[in-house]
C-alpha cells in the first residue's frame, strides 16, 4: 500500500514540475513578445522596437513617453500594418531571442543602477554644497526617487 503512495507523489512532483517550467516558458514568451512590439514613426516613417524606447528611456533622461520615436521624437503607433521577413531581421530593429532578451535585460538593470549610482553622488554633492542647489521642481524631474 505505501508504495502506491510513493507512485503517486512522484507522479505529482512531475505534474508540478512540467507545469511550473510551462509557465516559466510562457511568461518568457510574453516578455519577449511584448519587447519585440513593433513601432512605425508618423513623423520619419522609420520602424523600431519596444525595446529600444526602453533603453532609450533608461539612457536619455529627456526621452520621456512611450510610443515616441528614438531618432525624431515624433509620435510612434504599434504597427499594424501589412507584415514582410525582412522586418524580422533588419539591422536597424532586430528582432529579440530569448538570449538577446536576457542581454537587453541585463543591460537594463547596469542602466538603472548607474543611474542609481549617479543620483546618489549628486546628492552627496548637493549634501557637502559643492554643486549648485536647484529648484525644486528641476530637481524632482532630474533626480526621481527610487
Amino acid at each position: 500500500m505505501g508504495w502506491i503512495l510513493y507512485i503517486l507523489g512522484g507522479i505529482s512532483v512531475v505534474f508540478l514540475a512540467t507545469g511550473k517550467a510551462i509557465d516559466t516558458k510562457n511568461s518568457i514568451q510574453i516578455e519577449l513578445d511584448e519587447f519585440n512590439t513593433l513601432l512605425k514613426c508618423q513623423a520619419c516613417g522609420k520602424f523600431h522596437r519596444k525595446y529600444q524606447e526602453e533603453l532609450e528611456m533608461r539612457i536619455n533622461m529627456h526621452y520621456k513617453e512611450y510610443h515616441t520615436c528614438p531618432r525624431c521624437g515624433g509620435h510612434s503607433p504599434i504597427y499594424t500594418g501589412e507584415y514582410y521577413p525582412w522586418l524580422d531581421s533588419n539591422p536597424e530593429f532586430p528582432k529579440l531571442t530569448w538570449k538577446d532578451l536576457k542581454k537587453v535585460k541585463k543591460a537594463l538593470r547596469k542602466t538603472d543602477l548607474l543611474s542609481y549610482e549617479n543620483r546618489m553622488i549628486e546628492k552627496f554633492l548637493y549634501y557637502h554644497h559643492l554643486l549648485p542647489i536647484q529648484e525644486k521642481d528641476e530637481e524632482k524631474e532630474r533626480l526621481p526617487d527610487k
